[in-house]
């Protein structure tokens, strides 16, 4: 369409990304309001802004996971600021972009005890959902089976996913599998009452760790949340994750798409090492810490 009013492809796709810079901006402008901790360094900014991901999925390629990161981070601030009308509009966008971000609605709606901490202020996605939704609403079936698609359908740079598939032998079955174990780490989650952004970044990094697909964009939506946890084992994944671009060689040259070979270990193995081996580090410090409940205390 483009061509035909008289433009190049190249002044389209020029055209698309200077749309997306402003969205880039206020991207950078919210992940630097993310951190607004006193003992969150504002220098921690340039694990988004300095990230080579970051600059090679949105700046140089344009996608527009851009406008869904920008919407979380955005919940999250307003979230912090007790703004929960606003956290879970901008949540709900977020959801009409990509439906993945829906998963994350019960972190942000909260559990004290037995009941919901804001069981009223997330039902403003009920109209959010209606309005977006209504272009779709002539093959329901199919558009949510696309949709979950990335979850387990066509198989790309998964990891964890593949384990899955081996003891469940049925895709069918491991789509559900994961889907589940998703939504248990959720509730988990939720119900735990860990920090809300501590346990988005987790409940996102297992959704990717447990997906048949995981695009080396996928991994941007974790970035603004690396700023305030800058976990070394998903910082390694960011970095390593361009590895499956190694794919598109056997597209170019064989015209055959080989997401899922073994050149994989050499994105994931050196992540989960780092993972596991922080994870160990940190629980034998913490029990070393643990009192001695046996030594002796005056009296």
């Amino acid at each position: 369409m483009a061509i035909g009013i008289g433009f190049s492809q190249e002044d389209a796709r020029a055209s698309m990304k200077s749309y997306r810079a402003p969205v880039l901006f206020a991207l950078l402008w919210t992940s630097l309001s993310v951190t607004h901790q006193p003992a969150d360094p504002r220098a921690r900014i340039l694990i988004y802004a300095w990230s080579p991901l970051a600059v090679m999925e949105f700046w140089a390629t344009g996608h527009n996971d851009s406008v869904v990161v920008l919407l979380i981070a955005l919940a999250l601030v307003w979230a912090s600021k007790n703004r929960w009308t606003w956290a879970f509009s901008a949540l709900s966008l977020a959801a009409g972009a990509k439906i993945w971000p829906i998963l994350l609605f019960p972190l942000f709606i909260g559990w004290k005890r037995t009941r919901p901490l804001r069981w009223w202020q997330w039902s403003v996605l009920l109209p959010i959902a209606v309005l977006l939704a209504l272009p779709y609403w002539t093959n329901v079936t199919e558009n949510l089976q696309f949709m979950s698609g990335f979850m387990g359908g066509w198989r790309n740079n998964d990891s964890l996913y593949g384990l899955i598939l081996w003891v469940t032998k049925d895709l069918y079955g491991a789509k559900y599998t994961a889907f589940t174990i998703v939504a248990l780490a959720v509730a988990v989650l939720t119900l735990r009452e860990v920090p809300l952004d501590r346990a988005s970044l987790w409940a996102i990094a297992l959704m990717l760790m447990v997906s048949a697909n995981c695009h080396p964009w996928y991994l941007t939506w974790l970035l603004p949340l690396l700023v305030l946890f800058p976990v070394p084992g998903l910082l390694l994944w960011t970095a390593l994750v361009p590895l499956a671009y190694s794919a598109v060689v056997s597209w170019v040259t064989l015209g055959e798409w080989q997401g899922s070979s073994a050149f994989r270990w050499f994105e994931y193995a050196p992540v989960y090492a780092l993972l596991s081996g922080s994870w160990l580090v940190s629980w034998l410090r913490s029990r070393r810490r643990l009192p001695d409940s046996t030594a002796h205390t005056p009296g």
